[in-house]
């Protein structure tokens, strides 16, 4: 399934809650990562059942080196994010398609 990015938010707090998933193996949970656009929302439920919204901001592609899509304040906006990363084009690790959505107060 996705996995957190050790050193980055949790769900709903301040800074970037970052997650991995892979598009076509080990169960594929970001398959259809590139079907989200801007305004469809994302919900987030923690392990202890607590309930997060957040709204799609921006997606792109950039290269397998650009971790600064991971990074405290990615959209710079200082508002509490959630990002998404993903292998693309599918069955290739060449790019990374990325999801930024805000969280919804």
């Amino acid at each position: 399934g996705p996995g957190h990015y050790p050193g980055s938010a949790l769900p709903g707090r301040d800074g970037n809650f970052a997650v991995a998933g892979h598009r076509t193996t080990y169960g594929a949970p970001f398959f259809h990562l590139d079907a989200l656009r801007r305004g469809d929302r994302i919900l987030v439920t923690s392990r202890r059942g607590a309930r997060f919204a957040y709204e799609v901001a921006r997606t792109r592609v950039v290269s397998p080196v650009d971790v600064s899509v991971i990074g405290e304040d990615p959209l710079g906006t200082g508002r509490p994010t959630l990002t998404l990363t993903t292998c693309t084009p599918r069955f290739s690790a060449a790019q990374r398609l990325i999801v930024h959505a805000e969280l919804i107060r």
